[in-house]
């Protein structure tokens, strides 16, 4: 297994591949008491999920991955389901689009 610096060093010879360490965290902040916040670190080749607040070294393939913040609905109920569905459906819309969605510009 491979640290980050070497995986970046990899990298650097090929300008195609790109490594990138990313971590996700929501948090409550001061005025609410639930956290209604998600967010998705999703290969949008395979769809594969990372951990939650996991950091990960992401070798980009050509479909790329979508890094993706629900904010929620400000202490409205069920706001935090209503993050988790609009997550959900983003990231199944664009892996389901496939190569489209890296062609995109």
């Amino acid at each position: 297994m491979t640290n980050g610096r070497e995986q970046v060093e990899q990298a650097r010879g090929d300008e195609k591949h790109a490594v990138l360490r990313v971590c996700g965290l929501t948090d409550v902040g001061l005025e609410r008491e639930q956290n209604q916040d998600t967010f998705v670190i999703a290969d949008l080749g395979s769809g594969e999920l990372s951990s939650p607040c996991d950091e990960v070294s992401l070798s980009v393939p050509g479909t790329g991955y979508l890094l993706l913040v629900c904010d929620g609905m400000g202490g409205a109920a069920a706001g935090e389901v209503a993050a988790q569905i609009a997550a959900g459906a983003i990231r199944k819309e664009l892996v389901d689009a496939g190569d489209e969605v890296s062609a995109h510009p």
